[in-house]
């Protein structure tokens, strides 16, 4: 069982997270988050401008302004929002989800990138 860190609705938070958890982020964060291989989810009242690298899964349901790439999948909720590229081998979009930017479902492309 992974351990599991929430940022709350009141958080803000700007900079480089990094972590080996998994992630719910329910505040705002604006920079880079890195998370290798584990799950990151954007809660409904999430609101991220960032980067993100390297993550297992991404489960967004509040707004990201931001590129990821993900090892596993890319899953956009209902009430969720995306303004960036985003790169997994699988890709789920809700009915109602928004996404604005390319899509990449090469699994190679994960593999180009982990030697950055």
């Amino acid at each position: 069982m992974s351990n599991q860190v929430c940022i709350g609705s009141s958080m803000r938070i700007e900079g480089e997270l990094t972590g080996h958890e998994d992630l719910i982020i329910d505040g705002t964060v604006q920079g880079t988050i890195v998370v290798t291989g584990h799950q990151l989810t954007i809660g409904e009242h999430g609101q991220v401008t960032a980067e993100i690298h390297d993550a297992g899964t991404v489960i967004v349901h509040g707004r990201l302004v931001g590129n990821i790439s993900a090892e596993h999948k890319i899953e956009i909720g209902a009430t969720g929002s995306i303004l960036g590229n985003i790169r997994a081998p699988r890709v789920v979009l809700a009915e109602g989800a928004r996404l604005k930017g390319s899509v990449d479902m090469d699994p190679r492309s994960n593999e180009r990138t982990a030697g950055r």
